[in-house]
């Protein structure tokens, strides 16, 4: 392989070990340097926001007194969830700049297997995981936190890992082979994965447009 592949397996383990840090549900950006043509290109996988999403509905939705209110209940409220970049920014990435030795499941698969089969949570990450569990569980009901089914949590009630504690994350295994398996459009926006995002939007009252996501590549200037 080359430096690109390892690149999007690296962002692949990152976005398990450290889910507070990354993952699939943000932004992947990539500069590539051609050697033999002393071009510097980029692949954008920011995030899109919901093209139905207008400023006149999310005032309606968050009715605030100044801008500065708004903005502070737009930032922990639904609305300010956007369509991922990442799975299609990792694919892009593969496809200009891969060294095309290595199909995208294969450079996936570590990373699933980290998953499934779990990791030791390094204490950095533990503190930060833990002050963003509120922020995660705040999204269920008091039934599925009854019921254990808390996302990220390791009781499946809120609770995040201890430092060194063994943390194991299936869904996020399926959703790894999901993409490596069946691609960016298929395996991750039209499959399971974006159905079950657009599935917690249709929750709250509002839908998600993953459908519509596309992918944008920026050309930067010539190197010196």
């Amino acid at each position: 392989g080359n430096a690109a592949d390892a690149s999007v397996a690296v962002a692949a383990a990152l976005a398990v070990l450290e889910p507070c840090s990354t993952g699939l549900g943000g932004d992947a950006f990539a500069l590539h340097y051609d050697a033999s043509s002393k071009r510097v290109r980029a692949v954008n996988g920011s995030r899109r926001c919901p093209s139905e999403l207008t400023l006149k509905k999310l005032k309606r939705s968050l009715p605030s007194s100044s801008l500065s209110e708004l903005e502070s209940r737009f930032a922990t409220s639904v609305h300010s969830i956007t369509v991922p970049g990442a799975a299609r920014g990792w694919e892009d990435t593969l496809l200009k700049f891969g060294s095309g030795r290595l199909t995208f499941w294969k450079l996936l698969e570590p990373a699933a297997t980290l998953a499934e089969e779990g990791f030791p949570v390094a204490t950095l990450t533990a503190a930060r995981w833990g002050q963003q569990m509120d922020a995660i569980a705040k999204w269920h009901t008091a039934r599925e936190i009854e019921d254990g089914r808390v996302e990220l949590s390791a009781d499946g009630r809120g609770a995040p890992p201890r430092p060194g504690e063994l943390f194991r994350n299936p869904r996020m295994a399926e959703v790894l082979r999901s993409l490596g398996e069946k691609g960016a459009k298929e395996g991750f926006y039209g499959g399971f994965p974006g159905r079950s995002n657009r599935g917690c939007h249709t929750k709250a009252r509002r839908g998600h447009d993953d459908g519509r996501f596309e992918q944008s590549q920026l050309h930067l200037p010539r190197a010196d």
